[in-house]
């Protein structure tokens, strides 16, 4: 079994940062067929990474937090779907003990 790496870049990287971010990362590693490394980086950043790893098969980018419903008036939230749409390869970093009880269904 692969070791996991994971990193949840909360607010942090824009489009930018994080494109100069994996060029960086990526001149300092090589694939690795021991080791999976999967980033959640904010959603404005998601397509860029994924794009940036297309060719690591050891490295995985996708949401950092998904909302239940596949659409609706959330406002801020990213749907399953819409996660789906930014070539991202189906992960989700969803848990933050921070957002849990904002986000648990109230009508039970």
């Amino acid at each position: 079994m692969a070791t996991l790496f994971a990193a949840n870049w909360k607010m942090h990287h824009g489009p930018e940062r994080a494109a100069a971010f994996a060029q960086a990362f990526k001149e300092l590693t090589s694939p690795d067929p021991d080791r999976s490394i999967w980033f959640f980086p904010p959603a404005t950043s998601i397509r860029t990474l994924a794009n940036e790893y297309g060719d690591r098969p050891d490295v995985a980018v996708g949401a950092q937090d998904v909302h239940w419903e596949p659409s609706g008036a959330y406002t801020g939230a990213l749907s399953i779907p819409l996660a789906s749409g930014t070539r991202g390869r189906g992960h989700s970093g969803t848990g933050g003990a921070f957002r849990a009880p904002a986000c648990v269904p109230r009508n039970r």
